[in-house]
């Protein structure tokens, strides 16, 4: 198995390191890994050869490399959301962004795609008891995948994307 290339922050003052493929959905990201200066980085000289500086608050960048990781949100409090998906939008996280938007305007459906627990590990893409999700027809989408995986070892979380025609 090879090694990761890993990409090397100072946040807010913390060092961070994070394999550039899990950055590499954020454009923020992908042009720093290419030396594309971006907004509040630079590369620190000789001392931390290597190390990107960016001035932002560390806290929420260990949550948003945490989510990247797990696709877990460890909070629903309201306004850690809005902080979180400020920064998510700063990087360019943008399936966190909608994910946020989801939970923050529609709980009862991010429940259901998010949170769904079942009671049995039976095998394949969707259990017995899974419920359906109804989205409104008239914005003219059409669901063209609809999958499942395990996001720990009791419960799964469910995932669906919807194409606009």
């Amino acid at each position: 198995m090879g090694t990761a290339n890993l990409m090397k922050f100072i946040v807010g003052g913390q060092a961070f390191e994070a394999p550039e493929d899990a950055l590499k959905t954020s454009l923020y990201f992908r042009k720093l890994a290419s030396n594309v200066p971006q907004p509040d980085a630079i590369i620190v000289g000789e001392e931390l050869s290597g190390y990107y500086w960016i001035d932002r608050d560390p806290e929420i960048f260990r949550d948003i490399l945490h989510y990247l990781k797990t696709l877990e949100i460890h909070s629903t409090d309201e306004h850690y959301l809005r902080i979180l998906q400020n920064e998510a939008r700063f990087y360019g996280f943008d399936d966190l962004v909608k994910r946020i938007d989801l939970m923050l305007t529609d709980t009862a459906l991010y429940d259901k795609l998010f949170k769904e627990t079942y009671e049995s590990k039976e095998t394949g893409y969707l259990p017995v008891n899974f419920d359906t999700v109804k989205f409104d027809t008239t914005l003219n989408q059409t669901l063209v995948q609809a999958f499942r995986y395990p996001a720990s070892q009791d419960h799964y979380e469910a995932k669906i994307v919807i194409k606009n025609s």
